[in-house]
């Protein structure tokens, strides 16, 4: 075949592939089992499934099976309070139903018990059976998707402490994980309480770096002594100095350092912060040569920094 029609084909592909209207496909997760919480979620494809069967079994599985041209998923969970043949989800018509097989405890859609529950593709539905917990939704596709949907091959690691089924939050937990792996410094904005020395423990579980994870709260340090915890000094080096010490950066040398409310850290020492930041590099007091330091700084704050900026 010649360059000239290896680029004639490539551009018909394209016009091809322009061309390819999405279509919605509908997504089933097994999201959690509070008596197995820990448990990696599972995601499946209902591309072609006529009938999913959702119900107790000795451990977690799923099976595919085929009479004619039906199709019937079939998902088992270790719930003591699921019965064996809980509920059925069915396609109608082109619209999915759930459905109470004759369970024990009953089938909870969206927070009410329901005997037959029409799913609407617009928004997702979460399904209680027992205490074992599934979410129905949709999703709009260019192709076949696989009936199961592995788990990211990459996932958070448990020390993380993160994990979702929720679209958008799963977004910034992958943006979280690739921001990681980098050595760039990470600032951390939010609420008191949103949960930002979680994500700060994230990035240092997924960043690989094989040194202690050193907290640092800069609102709880006395403004005398900040600059000594944070970069050390001499012994000798002002009244008191009995013996050296190495400072709170070189002590999470290999690790990650996060800087807690990092806006209250006093402005005299952001030249000192800086020099951290941008040569790797940390002066204890007394000292007259820097030391090398190989820290990740993750800080976080619950002020507007930039409008600090502004006023100077």
């Amino acid at each position: 075949m010649t360059d000239s029609q290896t680029s004639t084909l490539s551009r018909s592909e394209a016009r091809a592939s322009q061309h390819v209207r999405p279509s919605r496909s509908a997504l089933l997760s097994l999201a959690l089992s509070c008596e197995r919480p820990l448990e990696v979620p599972w995601r499946f494809a209902l591309d072609g499934v006529d009938e999913v069967v959702l119900g107790r079994g000795a451990e977690r599985s799923f099976r595919l099976e085929e009479s004619g041209p039906k199709k019937r998923l079939e998902i088992r969970a270790p719930d003591a309070r699921m019965s064996s043949q809980h509920a059925r989800l069915v396609r109608d018509l082109g619209r999915w139903v759930m459905e109470d097989a004759g369970s024990k405890n009953g089938v909870v859609v969206d927070g009410v018990f329901q005997k037959r529950a029409l799913l609407s593709s617009d928004e997702p539905h979460l399904i209680e059976l027992g205490h074992t917990f599934f979410v129905f939704s949709t999703r709009l596709v260019t192709g076949p998707l696989p009936l199961h949907l592995a788990s990211d091959p990459r996932p958070l690691p448990e020390a993380s402490g993160l994990s979702t089924f929720v679209p958008q939050l799963a977004a910034d937990l992958s943006a979280l994980r690739e921001v990681a792996r980098s050595p760039v410094p990470v600032l951390l904005t939010g609420e008191t309480g949103s949960g930002k020395d979680v994500a700060a423990r994230a990035v240092h579980a997924c960043s690989g770096r094989t040194g202690p994870f050193v907290p640092v709260n800069c609102g709880a340090l006395a403004a005398t002594l900040v600059e000594s915890e944070l970069f050390g000094h001499r012994r000798g080096a002002f009244t008191g100095a009995v013996e050296e010490r190495p400072g709170l950066v070189r002590a999470a040398s290999g690790g990650t350092l996060f800087l807690d409310e990092v806006g209250d850290l006093p402005l005299p020492l952001q030249a000192a912060l800086l020099r951290v930041l941008q040569d790797g590099e940390v002066l204890p007091i007394g000292a007259e040569k820097p030391v090398r330091v190989d820290v990740r700084v993750v800080a976080a704050t619950n002020r507007d920094l930039a409008a600090f900026v502004e006023r100077g």
